[in-house]
């Protein structure tokens, strides 16, 4: 078999733009999710504390967070059900750091 041509591509300058934008990237996406924890806590309705004091911000890998409340309620807190009506919290968080959230991107990218 005959070779018919070979493509070498040189990622030096990828691969260094990467390994600087890697944590960058990682330190924006923790800082919006503790942003979003924070507003999260704000919004929460609060008739004991419970629900307010549960929601924390969770790191699962490099570039994954959740932002979770810890208590059986909160579902039901932040979309109601047929007797109680919602009073949302996480959702408004979310839509609160959205923005700043893309826009940190942009400059991430600039």
């Amino acid at each position: 078999m005959k070779k018919v041509g070979e493509i070498r591509l040189d990622t030096t300058v990828l691969d260094k733009i990467t390994a600087e934008l890697e944590p960058k990237a990682e330190a924006h996406i923790a800082k919006t999710a503790f942003d979003v924890e924070t507003d999260a806590k704000i919004f929460a309705p609060v008739r004991h504390g419970f629900l307010q004091e549960s929601i924390e911000a969770k790191k699962k890998s490099k570039f994954l967070w959740w932002i979770q409340d810890g208590v059986d309620y909160g579902i039901h807190q932040e979309l109601g059900t047929y007797k109680m009506r919602a009073q949302p919290f996480m959702l408004p968080a979310l839509e609160k750091n959205f923005r700043a959230f893309v826009d940190g991107w942009k400059d991430l990218f600039r």
